[in-house]
């Protein structure tokens, strides 16, 4: 009696150990992670901020506009201009500027006129 209980014990350890190994060894199939362009790039990077910086300075400059109230943001050539001014001529002003200047592909205008 004493070996066929022992031998049961054996049996159902070696089942245990050998299940632990196959589900251990069982991997899941490996997919390649989707790679996606970079949004932008060193040069692109470079290029939007030389062009805010145009654009800022022309603004600055401009005796019709020269306001500190309009912030400019550009990203991937667009110049975004956001801020506050005193009337509709200098908006008009500040969106011609920015279409002005070198390398601007479009202008986003979210200028508002003070209250």
């Amino acid at each position: 009696m004493k070996t066929q209980s022992s031998r049961l014990l054996l049996a159902t350890a070696l089942t245990a150990i050998a299940s632990t190994l196959l589900i251990g060894c069982n991997k899941a199939p490996e997919t390649q992670p989707v790679t996606q362009a970079p949004a932008s790039t060193v040069g692109m990077q470079v290029d939007d901020t030389v062009i805010t910086s145009k654009v800022k300075a022309a603004l600055l400059t401009d005796p019709d506009v020269k306001s500190f109230d309009i912030s400019v943001l550009t990203l991937k050539g667009e110049v975004q201009l956001t801020g506050t001014v005193d009337n509709q001529g200098q908006i008009d002003q500040a969106v011609q500027i920015a279409r002005a200047a070198e390398g601007v592909s479009g202008v986003k205008n979210e200028l508002r006129i003070k209250q």
